[in-house]
């Protein structure tokens, strides 16, 4: 049984509704999805220490495209569903705009969904951020944080990720 559950669900489900149009019973509309989605809190809420919903994402800096906008959706039923479960919630779109400030989408997925290293590393420090925030309760060995910190920070090193002052940033 785990103490903790993490929760990261919606991204294909938005995906299906722009790659696979004319097929609609592959896909699940947001109703769908946030009954979805509050059923999983429910089946684990009270058994383990804590509950992660990481909102679906899509590595694209504007707001205004049409597969973001949907996804922002989708990261809107999760904040509300972790606020009326009390989840800690990761908003990895929040996260993942905040590395467009440097870098292109590209330097972290190919196809702006399915994360390379860095991508991953991203959101592996955006979700230990968290726990920190989320739980007194939530302990971590901490030189396997300083390992995760500190390979994110060389992964971003080598991908020439800089601030306009030249340093390495540690908030993404």
């Amino acid at each position: 049984n785990p103490d903790w559950v993490s929760i990261c669900i919606g991204i294909n489900d938005v995906w299906r509704q722009f790659d696979s149009p004319a097929i609609p019973d592959g896909q699940v509309m947001p109703e769908e999805y946030e009954a979805n989605l509050e059923k999983m809190i429910l089946s684990v809420k009270g058994t383990v220490k804590g509950i992660f919903i990481l909102t679906p994402y899509y590595m694209e800096p504007n707001p205004q495209d049409w597969m973001r906008k949907r996804m922002d959706e989708y990261g809107a039923i999760c904040k509300k569903l972790a606020v009326k479960h009390g989840c800690c919630l990761v908003d990895l779109q929040e996260v993942f705009n905040r590395y467009f400030e440097y870098r292109h989408s590209s330097y972290i997925a190919w196809d702006r969904v399915h994360p390379n290293l860095i991508g991953a590393t991203v959101i592996a420090k955006a979700v230990l951020s968290q726990a920190a925030k989320c739980s007194q309760i939530f302990c971590l060995h901490k030189s396997g944080v300083w390992a995760i910190i500190m390979q994110s920070m060389n992964a971003r090193a080598k991908m020439g990720v800089r601030n306009a002052k030249g340093a390495i940033p540690s908030e993404i």
